[in-house]
């Protein structure tokens, strides 16, 4: 309980006991741990003040408050679905104000006001936080030398405690994979799992596509494109249950570097004495990774006779190659950065 030294005077006439205008005079609400703070007569009950406690000597142009305090702890978890103040024996006022994470500066709403013959107030269920302390002040307003009685004051709640949400948890089935570079991609996979059948836990990574099977557990797959090699990335696989759990794993991808591809198809036949004919017409020339090519040598095996044999370029070539031929070994070294295409 916390009493000021004195009343308020003077002050409007509003007309009315207990009327809500008379506690924009009041002085402000004493810190939780100002030394002004005594015991109520009854710690349990308050029991304030008697029929002729009253320290006024005019009615509705005086006021006089005084300030009750009470903490509540809510457990983390919990929902409140009641949280009430009963009064009885109040004269001629009683204004609760709540204080705590939400509200530092103290909070008042409509039906925290009781007024004279009032019992109580309205649910302040949606304004108490769990799993803090709740600083609950009643601040107690005298308009008239009469009375100035509040004696009782009982905390009425009620609720239901929710277990606290059990976070997901997620893994991969590999920590590290690896694909050559090209279209058919790099993959991973992996499960996760709730405890609480009724999560609907998401799963996204942070580079590529994942999808999943399943509700609150299941599995998880991921792919990603393989583009130009070599390159290592980490991939973070995270698995979240909408309620504040989450859970990750990362592993690496690593896409390795893929030589080109050649395919050499159909056939040539040469006749001795003969003009010079196209070798391997239906060469194919690819790379997974979209390389470019910077070289290319083209030779004869076998039964090479370096007075007979040659090798040489039809046509012009394209921009930027530029071939050369060795006579005694039969090598034909094509050089410069082209694509495949071009070298094809």
């Amino acid at each position: 309980m916390f009493r000021p030294a004195t009343y308020v005077s003077p002050v409007p006439n509003y007309g009315t006991h207990g009327n809500v205008s008379y506690y924009n005079h009041a002085p402000a609400i004493p810190g939780q741990n100002d030394a002004g703070w005594v015991a109520a007569p009854n710690g349990s009950t308050i029991a304030f003040g008697h029929g002729s406690f009253s320290r006024l000597t005019q009615c509705w142009v005086q006021v006089d408050f005084t300030y009750f305090q009470t903490l509540v702890d809510i457990p983390l978890g919990t929902t409140l679905t009641t949280f009430s103040i009963n009064f009885s024996g109040m004269d001629d006022g009683s204004l609760v104000t709540i204080f705590n994470s939400a509200n530092p500066g103290g909070l008042v709403v409509p039906g925290s006001y009781v007024f004279l013959g009032g019992s109580g107030t309205t649910n302040l269920a949606p304004h108490i936080v769990a799993g803090e302390t709740n600083r609950v002040v009643i601040t107690q307003m005298d308009d008239c030398p009469v009375g100035n009685t509040l004696q009782s004051a009982v905390v009425n709640l009620n609720g239901t405690v929710i277990p606290p949400n059990s976070p997901p948890t997620v893994a991969a089935n590999a920590a590290s994979v690896s694909a050559n570079e090209g279209p058919a991609g790099i993959a991973n996979s992996g499960t996760y799992s709730d405890s609480n059948t009724g999560d609907n836990v998401s799963i996204t990574a942070s580079v590529g596509t994942v999808t999943k099977t399943g509700t609150n557990s299941g599995t998880w797959s991921w792919s990603n494109t393989a583009p130009n090699g070599p390159a290592s990335y980490p991939v973070t696989i995270t698995a979240n249950d909408g309620n504040g759990g989450s859970a990750q794993t990362t592993f690496t991808a690593t896409v390795l570097e893929a030589p080109p591809v050649l395919t050499v198809g159909g056939s040539a036949t040469y006749t001795e004495d003969n003009a010079p004919v196209v070798i391997a017409p239906s060469l194919s020339l690819t790379d997974p990774g979209n390389d470019s090519i910077d070289g290319a040598k083209v030779s004869i095996g076998t039964n090479f006779n370096p007075s007979q044999d040659s090798l040489g370029i039809a046509g012009p070539l394209p921009g930027g190659i530029s071939s050369s031929y060795n006579a005694a070994s039969g090598v034909l070294t094509l050089s410069g950065v082209a694509s495949p295409s071009d070298y094809q």
